[in-house]
């Protein structure tokens, strides 16, 4: 049995999970976990809601995911153990926020072009006033609609990185994100490597001030965890993991990935309040 739980990859109202953050934090505190941490995309507007290093007894750290591009493909940066009140990083993420409101309303635009109806409104609906808009929010609206019968019909036919309506994400670098989180005081993985980079490219990262891999990710294969972890050992960079946790899709069980104890030492090195295993 696997007595040590921990998911570094959780998304929540503030960017597109469908879960507010004390609905995330009771159910993976119901789940028996002993940390988790918090990493909507290009935001920290979760922390607004909850401060604490601790829920009960379970440890939560405050992170973000940062998107940025790499030699023409979109890359996550996961930052951890943040201040997220720190001016840098609040203004890049500022930045890409409003990015995201003009590139939606591009998506929409085209959409609509292609005698798909839709508004922004619709999707402002679904994401509320501050949160941060994303794809899903526009697959959401599409469903709700009647347009598709499931999310992922949405990115299959119309938003997905090679369909008609898709707009890339604001140009920004991998060194800028990981240099934002370094002077908030925290590290910087490559999150889902599998899904953005070449394995090679990993040295670029690497020259830029990575700090380490997602190499425990929900759908890699032992062997891919394997080759992940031992360019973690040679290139010095800790090896971390998560669920990447929505709330729908195939990561929609709560709690249904739960780390292992490699884990939780890995992350141990860096984290500036050490999680009791």
């Amino acid at each position: 049995m696997n007595d040590y739980y921990i998911d570094l990859h959780i998304h929540t109202t503030a960017s597109d999970g469908i879960y507010s953050i004390a609905e995330v934090l009771e159910g993976y505190y119901q789940k028996g976990f002993q940390a988790i941490a918090i990493t909507d995309h290009d935001t920290v507007d979760a922390f607004k809601d909850f401060t604490s290093d601790f829920y009960k007894e379970m440890r939560v750290i405050k992170g973000t995911e940062v998107s940025c591009r790499y030699a023409g493909r979109e890359v996550h940066i996961l930052g951890y153990d943040i201040d997220y009140t720190n001016d840098k990083l609040v203004n890049l993420l500022n930045e890409i926020k409003n990015s995201r409101i003009i590139r939606a309303k591009k998506m929409i635009a085209l959409l609509r072009e292609n005698n798909i109806e839709i508004e922004y409104s619709d999707v402002q609906e679904l994401v509320g006033s501050e949160n941060i808009v994303g794809r899903p929010h526009i697959a959401q609206a599409l469903l709700k609609k009647g347009i598709i019968k499931h999310q992922q019909q949405a990115f299959d036919k119309y938003i997905g990185d090679n369909c008609f309506a898709y707009v890339p994400k604001l140009d920004v670098s991998p060194k800028k994100v990981i240099d934002a989180i370094h002077e908030a005081s925290g590290f910087a993985v490559i999150a889902h490597p599998h899904k953005s980079i070449n394995l090679e490219d990993i040295h670029y990262f690497k020259k830029a001030g990575i700090d380490g891999i997602e190499s425990y990710y929900y759908d890699h294969s032992p062997s891919q965890i394997k080759k992940l972890e031992a360019i973690c050992k040679d290139m010095n960079l800790i090896s971390t993991g998560g669920s990447d946790f929505h709330g729908y899709g195939k990561r929609e069980d709560l709690g249904s990935y739960q780390g292992n104890i490699k884990i939780f030492t890995n992350i141990n090195k860096h984290l500036k309040l050490k999680i009791e295993v």
